[in-house]
């Protein structure tokens, strides 16, 4: 927990506000960063449940969605990137300060509606009694 506590109190939302053309610069770093892990995550458990010989096609469908909250290597990585990366970037920032920024701002997106997804992915996955596309099966 102290982990992920120290982690997010290294994140300086001044980047956001602090300078427009550096927000420029740093949010398509976001949004790629964002929709690259979201599309590893996927086709990786989805590429990877085809080594389990059993694995119902919907829970391969939708387990990419049920990891997407996932992030505690990310936030490592982004803290070794912090220290590592100290050369100077623009505006009095360094590329390790938009690295853990960018890094941090979208592991809080995924927590907040990775949760939703999950929830919804076990649904339509059929894994919660009585919810999903399976539920007239499960009732019998």
């Amino acid at each position: 927990m102290m982990f992920f506590l120290i982690s997010g109190a290294e994140l300086d939302m001044s980047i956001y506000y602090r300078d427009p053309a550096l927000l420029l610069m740093f949010l398509p770093l976001a949004i790629l960063y964002f929709f690259m892990r979201s599309l590893g995550k996927w086709a990786g458990a989805y590429l990877g449940s085809f080594s389990e010989k059993n694995c119902d096609p919907m829970i391969r469908k939708y387990l990419g969605l049920m990891l997407l909250p996932q992030a505690g290597v990310a936030i490592g990585l982004a803290t070794t990137s912090g220290q590592q990366l100290t050369a100077p970037f623009a505006g009095g920032y360094s590329y390790g300060d938009i690295v853990v920024c960018a890094i941090l701002s979208t592991t809080i997106l995924y927590n907040i509606i990775g949760a939703f997804l999950t929830k919804e992915a076990l649904i339509r996955a059929g894994q919660i009694d009585g919810m999903g596309p399976n539920r007239e099966k499960r009732k019998e």
